[in-house]
């Protein structure tokens, strides 16, 4: 990598019969003007998230919410918000709920879920950070404790 560069990392555990999943995108040295641009939005992503995960939450407003930030911050485009900005994990690792605008499903209280907000920017960077939460009656539990640093 050369200075400035960024780098995607992606961990998967499996413990006594459970995935967890993390993602992390890092800088090689000082990050440049852009990937600062697209940190800052991935973080305001995840903490939007966060804010709306407790039991009886439907998952399509957490998606939506995800994707109302790229857009804010003028990423709109197919190739800017490319995937699910979540999943649940746990017996699978891409485990039910999907967190998709279309989706149904409400959240339950139990359900682990692997948030995932991102921003790419085809041959240029991507941005992606990914936190396991726990779903609990009026809020969340944070299961991976790794900083969210770039």
């Amino acid at each position: 990598m050369k200075e400035g560069e960024t780098t995607l990392i992606e961990l998967d555990a499996y413990v006594d019969g459970y995935f967890c999943d993390m993602t992390r995108t890092m800088a090689a040295g000082k990050p440049s003007e852009k990937a600062v641009e697209l940190w800052e939005i991935v973080c305001e992503q995840l903490k939007g998230m966060m804010s709306l995960v407790k039991a009886g939450t439907p998952v399509k407003e957490i998606c939506g919410l995800a994707r109302e930030i790229a857009v804010n911050h003028g990423y709109s485009g197919k190739d800017n918000f490319v995937h699910n900005p979540g999943h649940g994990t746990g017996l699978q690792l891409h485990d039910l709920p999907t967190i998709h605008v279309l989706s149904d499903e409400v959240l339950e209280e139990g359900m682990v879920l692997a948030l995932e907000p991102h921003v790419y920017i085809p041959d240029v960077i991507g941005m992606r950070m990914e936190e396991d939460v726990v779903v609990t009656k009026d809020g969340f539990e944070l299961l991976t404790h790794f900083p969210l640093e770039l």
